[in-house]
């Protein structure tokens, strides 16, 4: 007898072991793998960056960025060597030269207006600038990439005479004196070109932009640009303008853009500025204070902006077939569990 009870007993408990390991064996491999903790959280994750590269940037209205890289503090002034103090010019424009700190770039003031900028190359700068009738005060100074001034530098006093004008008439010999200056008589500003330099890089093949003004002179004006890369620009003015001039420049390097403007009475002026082109892995190294990490997923993300019609409608798929699966899976073990309990 107490084998006979022992041996249906034996029989039961191989069955229900031998149902339990057939059940694990027979469940889809694809329910295992997309049904699996680690798959669902990478799923999660995945969806939280389609959202985000889906969403508008609150950036978008600002697309210019400019970030600021450290440079070390600039020490000693530029100098200017040439020309040398009490020198006489008659004819413009004239070229500014001197010494200079490394990885810096100098902007020279002519009597406290902007006149020019240069990059120091080799501890030594040279900048193209013109000048106003009588003395002028010239004035080198340094900045840093970071545009931090270095100390002061002193000041050199030149003197231009300016060439008579040919349209000027004789005086008149005519005893008469008029009581009110007429439009002939009232004096014309020097002519003029401004601009606010800051210190930036581009890549090549980018756009590079500078606001410029003329002021004084008699109109119309005529402007030329030389990009120094060997192309030039030309504008036409009717009255004072402000305007900003575009250039895109194909090769790396320093450029130094000469600005030549002449009035209706054949006054010039010049203004040279300073193009820093970089190439594109250069311009990338230029911003050393950057967060690679998050370039690298800016990066990624603008990837996959340009391919969201197509993952869009993948991802959901995965979605509502792991939805699929699981609802599958809940209906088989209430099934099974209904099974049991009968």
């Amino acid at each position: 007898m107490v084998k006979t009870k022992k041996r249906p007993k034996r029989l039961v408990v191989k069955k229900t072991v031998k149902r339990k390991s057939l059940s694990k064996r027979r469940r889809p491999i694809h329910k295992r793998v997309l049904l699996h903790p680690a798959s669902l959280l990478f799923l999660l994750c995945v969806g939280i960056l389609l959202t985000g590269s889906t969403l508008p940037s609150h950036a978008a209205s600002n697309p210019a960025i400019s970030a600021t890289a450290g440079a070390p503090e600039l020490t000693d002034p530029a100098v200017i060597t040439a020309p040398n103090s009490g020198a006489v010019y008659s004819n413009v424009p004239i070229y500014v030269t001197g010494t200079c700190p490394t990885d810096s770039y100098v902007v020279l003031y002519r009597s406290g207006q902007f006149s020019g900028v240069a990059l120091c190359d080799n501890a030594v700068f040279e900048i193209q600038t013109s000048l106003f009738d009588g003395v002028n005060a010239l004035i080198a100074q340094d900045y840093s990439s970071s545009n931090e001034a270095g100390p002061a530098g002193s000041t050199v006093n030149v003197t231009y005479n300016a060439p008579a004008s040919k349209s000027s008439s004789p005086p008149s010999t005519s005893t008469k004196s008029s009581s009110s200056p007429t439009s002939s008589t009232l004096p014309v500003l020097p002519l003029l070109i401004n601009s606010q330099y800051q210190y930036q890089a581009t890549s090549t093949g980018k756009q590079f932009v500078w606001s410029i003004s003329l002021s004084g002179g008699t109109p119309p004006y005529e402007v030329n640009v030389n990009w120094g890369d060997g192309s030039s620009t030309n504008y036409s003015f009717s009255a004072d303008p402000a305007f900003n001039i575009y250039h895109t420049y194909h090769n790396p390097g320093a450029f130094a853009v000469i600005i030549n403007a002449t009035d209706a009475k054949g006054n010039k002026t010049s203004l040279q500025l300073l193009a820093i082109i970089n190439s594109p892995l250069a311009t990338v190294a230029y911003s050393r204070g950057s967060n690679t990490t998050a370039k690298g997923i800016s990066s990624v993300v603008q990837s996959i902006k340009h391919h969201l019609k197509i993952i869009w409608p993948c991802y959901l798929i995965v979605v509502i077939l792991i939805f699929c699966f699981w609802l599958g899976e809940h209906e088989e073990q209430r099934v099974l569990h209904r099974k049991r309990s009968a």
